[in-house]
C-alpha cells in the first residue's frame, strides 16, 4: 500500500477514535449529572420524610404534655381535697380521736377507702378488728426506750457475724456471735432474726439435727416474727424444718411440714405480696417434688393429691393487714432512725396483685412534740379516684378526631381512656409523684404506617431511580452505537472513494 493511502487510513481511524471518545465524554456529561440528581433527589425525599415524621411527633409530644399537665393538675386538686380533710380533722383533735371520728371522716371523703392509726408500740388503735400480732417483749423494749439502741447494738453485732459468715467462711466464728447477738437483746422480732442466722450457719455446717431444733425453737417462740424487710419469718422456718428432716432421712415427717408450710401460705396469704407467696410456693413444690420419690414414703398418692389440690387453691386477695404491715414497717423505721416529727403528709406505692396500690401517711408526735410515736395511714382508692376524674378529664382533652388519649400503667397496660387501641402509642408522658405508676399516652387512631412499609416504598423509590439511571444508560449506549455505526458507514464510504479513485488513477 502506498504511503498516501496509509495517511488517509490514519487519519480515518483518528476520526473514528475522536468521534467515540467525544461519544463518551457525552454520555459521562449525562450519566454523572444524572445519577448525582437522583440520589440528591432520594435522599431530598427521605430528609424531607424524616423532617415531617420528626415535626409530627413533635405536635404529639406537645399534646400529650399538654393532656399529663391538665391530668396532674386534677390529680393534685384531688389529693389536695383529702389532705385539707385530714389536716382539719388533727388541728381539732390534737390530743387524740376516736374510732367514731375516724368512721365519720372516711364517709365524708370518698376518694380514701381504709384508715389506719399504729402506735410506736406495734399496736393498731384504728381498725379495732386488726391485729399486727405483735410478739411479747416488742413493747416493753420501746417503753424503756431502749428499742433504738438494742436495733443498733444488734446491727453492729451481726454485722461482724456476716463478716465471718461470708467473708471468712468461718461458720463457728459466726454461729457464736450470732448467738451473742439474740443474747444481747431482748425485743423479740431481733431474737428471730438472730435465731434465723444461727439455723442458717448450722444448715451450712451440716449439723441438721441442731438447724432441726433452732427453727422448731424459733417458729414455737416467734410466730409472727418479721425481719426488716417485713418478710414473716414463720415461712422460712417451715421451709428449713422441712429441708433439716430431708437430709436427716425423715421425709414422711419432711413431707408433713412442707405440706403445713403450704396451708400456712394460703392462709396468710392476705398479708403477703406476690413475689413472696411465689416464691415460697416455688420453693416447697421443687423440695416436694423430690421427696415425693423417697421410697420410704408411705401413701404417695394422698400426699400427692394434697400437694397438687393446694397448688390448684389461688392466693387470697391483699387485704388491709398487708397495708397495716407496710405502714409499721415505715414507723419502725422511723423510730430507728430517731425522726423528728414533721407535720407533712408522704406517701407509699408499689403493686400488689397486678394493681398500684397508694398509701398515704402521716407521722403522729410523741407528747413533747419532737419525736415520731406513731402513724396515720391513709389507703386511697384508686379505682373510684380514676372512674371519677379520668372520663371526663380525658373527653375534655379531646382535641382531634384523628387523636386518642389513654392512662396506662407503669407497664404499659391500658387502664382507662378515649378509646382502646392495639398499636403502639406516638408519646407516653409520666405522671407526678405519688401519682407516677399512671403514665399518659396519646395514639393516632389510624396506625401510622409500620417500618415494612416504610421499606417497601424506600425500596420503590430506589428501585424507580435505577430504572432511571439505566434507562439513560440504555439510551447512552444506543448513541454510542449509532454513532460507531455512523462513523464506521463514513470510513467504507471514504475507503469505497478512495479505491476508486485509486483504481482509475492506476488505469
Amino acid at each position: 500500500m502506498r504511503p498516501g493511502r496509509q495517511r488517509k487510513l490514519f487519519h480515518l481511524t483518528l476520526a473514528q477514535r475522536s468521534e467515540l471518545r467525544g461519544a463518551l465524554i457525552f454520555l459521562a456529561l449525562i450519566l454523572l449529572p444524572s445519577g448525582l440528581l437522583g440520589y440528591l433527589s432520594w435522599r431530598a425525599l427521605e430528609n424531607e420524610k424524616l423532617l415531617a415524621q420528626e415535626r409530627l411527633l413533635e405536635s404529639y409530644r406537645q399534646i400529650n404534655a399538654l393532656a399529663a399537665r391538665e391530668i396532674n393538675a386534677e390529680l393534685a386538686e384531688a389529693e389536695k381535697r383529702w389532705v385539707t380533710v385530714m389536716r382539719e380533722f388533727l388541728r381539732q383533735r390534737k390530743f387524740g380521736f376516736s374510732p367514731a371520728e375516724l368512721d365519720s371522716v372516711l364517709r365524708r371523703e370518698p376518694l380514701l377507702a381504709s384508715c389506719f392509726v399504729i402506735e410506736a408500740l406495734g399496736k393498731v388503735l384504728y381498725p379495732a378488728d386488726l391485729s399486727l400480732h405483735a410478739e411479747p417483749g416488742r413493747g416493753a423494749a420501746r417503753e424503756k426506750e431502749s428499742y433504738v439502741h438494742e436495733h443498733e447494738v444488734f446491727e453492729e453485732i451481726v454485722t461482724r457475724g456476716e463478716e465471718r459468715e461470708y467473708a471468712q467462711n468461718d461458720f463457728a466464728g459466726a454461729l457464736q456471735i450470732y448467738r451473742e447477738a439474740s443474747s444481747a437483746v431482748t425485743d423479740a422480732s431481733l431474737r428471730a432474726v438472730a435465731e434465723g442466722h444461727v439455723g442458717r450457719v448450722l444448715m451450712k455446717s451440716g449439723e441438721w439435727g441442731e438447724a432441726l431444733a433452732t427453727f422448731q425453737r424459733q417458729l414455737a417462740r416467734y410466730p409472727e416474727a418479721r425481719d426488716g424487710n417485713g418478710l414473716q419469718l414463720r415461712f422460712l422456718a417451715q421451709y428449713q424444718i422441712a429441708s433439716a428432716l430431708d437430709n436427716l432421712r425423715r421425709e414422711p415427717e419432711a413431707v408433713t411440714a412442707l405440706l403445713r408450710l403450704n396451708e400456712d401460705l394460703l392462709e396468710r396469704s392476705d398479708a403477703i405480696n406476690t413475689l413472696q407467696y411465689s416464691y415460697f410456693l416455688e420453693q416447697t413444690q421443687g423440695l416436694a417434688r423430690r421427696l415425693l420419690t423417697a421410697s420410704n414414703l408411705p401413701n404417695r398418692a394422698a400426699c400427692e393429691t394434697q400437694f397438687r389440690v393446694l397448688a390448684d387453691k389461688n392466693k387470697k386477695r391483699i387485704s388491709q393487714r398487708y397495708y397495716v404491715q407496710l405502714l409499721d414497717r415505715k414507723l419502725n423505721k422511723l423510730v430507728i432512725e430517731r425522726k423528728h416529727f414533721s407535720a407533712k403528709f408522704r406517701y407509699l406505692s408499689d403493686e400488689a396483685e397486678n394493681e398500684p396500690y397508694l398509701l398515704a401517711y402521716y407521722p403522729l408526735p410523741d407528747p413533747q412534740s419532737k419525736y415520731v410515736a406513731g402513724l396515720l395511714g391513709l389507703q386511697i382508692d384508686l379505682p373510684r379516684l380514676r372512674a371519677r376524674l379520668f372520663p371526663a378529664i380525658l373527653k375534655e382533652l379531646k382535641v382531634s378526631e384523628q387523636i386518642a388519649l389513654a392512662i396506662l400503667s407503669e407497664k404499659g397496660d391500658y387502664v382507662i381512656g378515649t378509646e382502646r387501641l392495639a398499636h403502639a402509642p406516638a408519646d407516653v408522658q409520666n405522671l407526678k409523684a405519688p401519682f407516677d405508676f399512671w403514665q399518659v399516652a396519646i395514639y393516632m387512631r389510624k396506625a401510622q404506617p409500620d417500618a415494612r412499609h416504610e421499606d417497601f416504598r424506600s425500596a420503590l423509590g430506589l428501585w424507580g431511580i435505577a430504572i432511571l439511571l439505566l434507562s439513560i444508560v440504555s439510551g447512552a449506549y444506543l448513541f454510542v452505537r449509532r454513532a460507531r455505526r455512523a462513523a464506521q458507514l463514513s470510513q467504507m464510504k471514504s475507503t469505497f472513494v478512495s479505491n476508486v479513485s485509486h483504481a482509475v488513477g492506476f488505469d
